[in-house]
């Protein structure tokens, strides 16, 4: 086993998480943190997509 002084800052950074953690407090807040991601992701997209709606020009219907 290699002494805390050979370890990468990786590694060091791991070995912290998992000690102060846990695996499954990881997992909990990996979870959140994503579906933070994923929330803030769709709001995004859906504002861009209602803001180019609303600049279209509205199409002028055709009379038969």
């Amino acid at each position: 086993m290699r002494s805390v002084a050979e370890l990468t800052p990786g590694e060091r950074a791991a070995d912290w998480l998992r000690n102060r953690m846990g695996s499954w407090g990881f997992v909990f807040w990996a979870l959140v943190f994503l579906a933070g991601w994923m929330a803030g992701a769709i709001r995004l997209i859906a504002a861009q997509s209602t803001n180019r709606m609303a600049s279209d020009p509205p199409t002028a219907s055709r009379s038969t």
